[in-house]
């Protein structure tokens, strides 16, 4: 008789090892998948990003926005000056 109860709670101690561990791997399994959309915006904004900065930084455009919105201009061949350095040793 004691050997029939102690297999009954054994028996029934594993059904709900296994209930727990079925929910276990569920919640793991949609935390997995909450992560893999999450990694896929991500990845959506840094090629968004990347190309933005890439459209930012074009040469004609930031010379044009030097030029107009800095009044910058380009100094002549005269007006630049080469400085060198001693060498340190």
């Amino acid at each position: 008789m004691r050997l029939i109860i102690f297999l009954s709670i054994v028996v029934f101690s594993n059904a709900l090892a296994v209930v727990y561990v079925r929910q276990e791997n569920r919640d793991v399994f949609r935390e997995v998948v909450s992560r893999e959309e999450q990694r896929d915006r991500l990845n959506s904004e840094w090629g968004q990003l990347q190309v933005e900065q890439a459209t930012w930084a074009r040469h004609d455009r930031v010379e044009m926005v030097a030029k107009h919105d800095l009044h910058m201009i380009a100094p002549s061949f005269a007006d630049v000056m080469v400085v060198q350095l001693r060498e340190r040793y």
